[in-house]
């Protein structure tokens, strides 16, 4: 019965130093992820002229933005997982009865890849750049 005992107290012992040795991982906030990236998000358009408001708790969707002098609201959910159409899907459930334009956007390495909602599905874009004659002409 001693021997037992000791058998158990060394096993114990090994399994302590063992466990002692690893190194915790490092856990993910995976709501301030996601808020930093809804803020880099409203920083790019913001940079390419638009007017945008980071909506509170991200709730029903993450950016509401619009051209000056334009009354076409568009409206932004941001997305670091998860498929473009989940996203679509959830964003048309969001926004039901609101007159916008739909666009989701979602991380490629360092650059941001933006969608449209179309008629059926949806398309890969490009936002442009709004220079100071594109605000005058509209």
């Amino acid at each position: 019965m001693e021997k037992c005992n000791h058998i158990t107290y060394t096993i114990v012992k090994k399994w302590k130093r063992a466990a002692a040795m690893i190194k915790p991982r490092k856990q993910i906030n995976t709501n301030r992820k996601g808020s930093k990236f809804v803020d880099k998000v409203k920083k790019y358009l913001e940079d390419r002229g638009y007017i945008v408001i980071k909506v509170s708790a991200s709730k029903p969707f993450d950016l509401v933005a619009w051209i000056k002098d334009i009354q076409v609201a568009m409206l932004f959910e941001c997305r670091t997982q998860g498929s473009v159409a989940q996203a679509f899907r959830d964003l048309w459930k969001a926004s039901l009865g609101i007159d916008a334009d739909r666009f989701v956007v979602k991380p490629r390495g360092k650059t941001l890849q933006v969608w449209q909602a179309r008629t059926h599905g949806h398309a890969k874009i490009e936002l442009y750049v709004l220079t100071e004659d594109f605000r005058v002409a509209n």
